[in-house]
């Protein structure tokens, strides 16, 4: 199900306008194209705070699945020590 606040992030999104198969493609050259995209992201955090609370396949704010998951622990730690100001954010999302 998709909010109208994630709705909102997703048309700023420098990814809008792209294939998004190029994001959930197992090829390095559409993985690097993605990444590339997701670079100059505007709302790049918002994507990556969404991709750390979601089950997503692909790239997400620049990472696939197994870079995401070897980020999930410092996110977490870091969304830990921002509190309630994390929580917030992650609310809007």
């Amino acid at each position: 199900m998709t909010t109208e606040t994630e709705a909102h992030w997703r048309q700023q999104s420098a990814c809008a306008d792209h294939n998004p198969m190029q994001f959930i493609s197992d090829s390095p050259a559409d993985k690097a194209r993605a990444r590339l995209i997701c670079r100059g992201c505007p709302v790049l955090e918002k994507c990556r705070d969404w991709a750390m609370v979601n089950p997503v396949v692909g790239v997400w704010a620049g990472m696939d699945e197994a870079e995401r998951e070897a980020y999930r622990p410092r996110w977490f730690k870091a969304v830990e020590a921002e509190g309630l100001a994390a929580l917030s954010r992650m609310t809007q999302v």
